[in-house]
């Protein structure tokens, strides 16, 4: 399971994906049609450094989800991956915290990410705010994090409320 796939199922399970459930196919995540568009929802963003298809990021901008510089429950996390920037997704559960989609990112502080973007959803008022990265840091990889054998593991979608 990719990042993508992850928050996207994440966001199924609070109902910010119209007609999708958690533990719907695969195929219905990777050609989800939504406005007149078609999303792969198993990818993070049209605009990432791989510039593939409309993803993750394309679909929450259609859905009217805003930037933010918080992070709090249900905020979507665009990242630096391995491939640069935006190529990875995580989804907030808490003030600074992260899940992604394995046992060893569960509850990681947001500044374990060199971070690119943050979506809220509509009406969402986050008060909680991050270190965004620079342009230049971005090619960085993430720091490790001293805690990282401390993790538990992570549910298999995070519902977000």
């Amino acid at each position: 399971m990719t990042g993508a796939e992850f928050v996207s199922r994440s966001l199924a399970s609070a109902g910010h994906i119209p007609g999708l459930a958690p533990k719907d196919p695969q195929s219905a995540y990777g050609s989800y049609h939504f406005d007149g568009h078609t999303y792969d929802l198993l990818w993070t963003s049209s605009r990432s450094a791989l510039k593939g298809p409309l993803g993750v990021e394309d679909f929450l901008i259609a859905k009217g989800w805003r930037k933010t510089n918080t992070i709090e429950d249900c905020t979507v996390v665009l990242v630096v991956g391995a491939e640069g920037y935006e190529t990875h997704v995580a989804v907030g559960v808490a003030g600074d915290l992260i899940n992604a989609h394995n046992m060893a990112r569960y509850h990681v502080d947001g500044a374990f990410y060199q971070i690119n973007n943050l979506y809220a959803p509509p009406g969402d008022h986050h008060t909680t705010s991050f270190n965004a990265t620079t342009d230049a840091e971005r090619s960085v990889q993430p720091k490790r994090s001293s805690t990282d054998k401390e993790q538990k593991y992570v549910p298999r979608y995070t519902p977000c409320n």
